[in-house]
């Protein structure tokens, strides 16, 4: 609820704004199944933790209700010890 909360005042500060920056509400959500339908509309980008077939599922079907464009990606992973550090960068 605090993040539908800041998503909603982002919103209303950002939406309105026209003009070519591109300005995304991020949030971290370790289990996605359980913020249901509070932040579609809100976010733009949510990272999940542990991505599994669940999550995708919940992700497509949310993409296929709202009509709102809607990303997602997985968080929590790390590169190892020998390899570049730019290895995790997206």
């Amino acid at each position: 609820m605090a993040l539908q909360w800041y998503g909603r005042l982002w919103r209303k500060a950002v939406d309105p704004v026209d003009g070519p920056a591109q300005l995304w509400f991020r949030v971290d959500i370790s289990y996605p199944g359980f913020s249901r339908d509070l932040l579609w509309g809100i976010t733009d980008i949510e990272y999940y933790g542990g991505l599994d077939d669940r999550s995708v599922r919940f992700a497509d079907n949310r993409r296929m209700l709202h009509r709102r464009p809607f990303y997602f990606a997985e968080y929590g992973s790390a590169n190892k010890i020998a390899a570049s550090n730019t290895g995790t960068a997206i």
